[in-house]
């Protein structure tokens, strides 16, 4: 019995249990679909057939019958059918399977469904958002189930679950979030860029976080200023998480996972003493962003900033417990 899926409509969220049972006669396989209500009371009970000539046609996996059995009974109680029979055969199948959509009507969907699911269920421990219920609860291609919900968690509304990788919580400010897009003037997904792509980051990234930009080359510049005073000053006397590229640990293009970062990031300082052309770069995405950028150089060291960056708010340090000093005078009032 495939058990813990959910089933999200307009009106409200039904737990679903599907189970095989004999064929007898019928030249295929015969499942029973449960929808029951938050405390498991039986709401509706639909059987599902899938014909022979299908299944042989298709060579559909044990999972996939179990998927596309509660799929074309949801699907009926989504379209408000009466009945309590429906049959998957070739004929039917490809409408079963997914329609093609927009990123844009795929998004708006998305959005109503996470915000119903985690109303409903706000705890982690009692329930968390899987692709499978959002594949119950529309009718779109299940690989772009996928690519959108990564597209969310991107966007720091929802997060990969602790208890179960293919599962989803809601964010931190998840909610928020939520309606901040809702609120947006063009209701639905970020406009594509050209360069750079959003993509999901690993757990160590904990939201909100402040990203730090500097060389990570020790020939270059001393990586005793992050390790020793920025990292430390701001988890401990902030009390926020900060972040280096070259700290994240998922497998990935590293410029798409710091163009993320910065879209992600709460603040942003820039460490810019050794004048490194990336450091100036990604700078320059933060402000277009309009991102809050802090930006730290030593006065021992190259004092004359590029006119571009000496306007927008650069400080200037005196070893380092006077750059502890600063990063917590400056920064302590946008943490919160």
């Amino acid at each position: 019995m495939f058990e813990n899926m959910v089933l999200i409509t307009e009106k409200d969220v039904y737990n679903v249990k599907c189970k095989r049972i004999p064929a007898e006669e019928y030249d295929g396989e015969r499942f029973i679909v449960t929808l029951g209500d938050e405390v498991n009371q039986v709401v509706r009970k639909i059987e599902v057939r899938l014909s022979g000539t299908l299944l042989a046609s298709t060579g559909m996996q044990e999972p996939d019958k179990f998927d596309f059995a509660s799929r074309a009974a949801c699907r009926l109680v989504r379209s408000n059918e009466k009945g309590n029979e429906v049959s998957i055969t070739t004929g039917n199948f490809d409408l079963l399977r997914g329609k093609q959509a927009s990123d844009e009507e795929i998004d708006d969907t998305l959005r109503l469904l996470i915000h119903r699911f985690f109303t409903k269920y706000p705890d982690p421990k009692v329930n968390r958002l899987s692709p499978a219920d959002v594949f119950l609860s529309t009718d779109f291609d299940f690989q772009r189930i996928l690519n959108r919900l990564g597209y969310f968690e991107a966007r720091g509304i929802i997060r990969k679950s602790s208890l179960n990788e293919y599962e989803y919580d809601l964010a931190l400010g998840g909610f928020e979030k939520l309606e901040a897009l809702e609120r947006s003037p063009k209701v639905g997904p970020e406009p594509e860029n050209r360069y750079f792509q959003l993509v999901p980051l690993s757990k160590k990234v904990k939201e909100p976080f402040v990203f730090a930009l500097m060389p990570f080359k020790p020939r270059e510049f001393g990586q005793k200023v992050y390790s020793d005073v920025i990292k430390p000053t701001v988890e401990k006397e902030l009390g926020i998480c900060c972040i280096r590229s070259d700290e994240e640990t998922k497998l990935g293009v590293i410029n798409n996972q710091i163009f993320t970062m910065i879209r992600k990031a709460k603040l942003i300082i820039a460490e810019t003493t050794s004048r490194n052309p990336n450091v100036f770069y990604e700078v320059g995405m933060a402000h277009a962003f309009n991102k809050d950028v802090f930006i730290f150089n030593s006065s021992k060291k190259n004092k004359k900033l590029p006119f571009d960056i000496i306007t927008n708010r650069a400080v200037f340090y005196d070893g380092y417990e006077d750059l502890k000093k600063k990063i917590v005078e400056n920064l302590k009032d946008h943490v919160s």
